[in-house]
């Protein structure tokens, strides 16, 4: 089976709201919004502005993105989502799981995990291996 990389690959035509975080404040990019976190950046892209800068980031250690046009079925399948935990705030449902899809992973209670989703009515937001963002 193939495995990625970055989630951005799986899901690229059907995101245009992707965030990069990045390790190192160094990144030459020409567009794209900055927020500085602690040594590192979360840079916000459009989905063109990320096909022109993926390759000029340093130190990448996750990625996430919004996707609004596919339901929660839809996104687990694509991702071949082992559920790891399921939680519910006031329909609004966070899910922890781990994606073959995805190379890398965090070891969580002894348990591989890479993938956090955030889904409610309108959209969900996907994290590799978190969401780093606010919710």
């Amino acid at each position: 089976m193939f495995q990625s990389e970055s989630l951005h690959e799986l899901f690229l035509f059907d995101s245009n709201t992707f965030y990069i975080y990045s390790n190192s404040q160094n990144n030459n990019i020409g567009s794209g919004e900055i927020v500085k976190n602690g040594d590192g950046e979360i840079v916000k892209f459009d989905r063109l502005e990320l096909i022109e800068n993926y390759h000029k980031l340093n130190l990448i250690a996750g990625e996430s993105l919004v996707i609004k046009n596919l339901t929660l079925n839809q996104i687990m399948r694509k991702l071949n989502l082992e559920v790891l935990s399921v939680e519910n705030f006031n329909e609004i449902f966070v899910i922890n799981g781990y994606s073959n899809k995805l190379k890398n992973y965090l070891n969580v209670d002894g348990k591989k995990q890479n993938v956090q989703i955030k889904y409610c009515l309108n959209y969900a937001l996907i994290g590799y291996p978190l969401i780093m963002q606010g919710f």
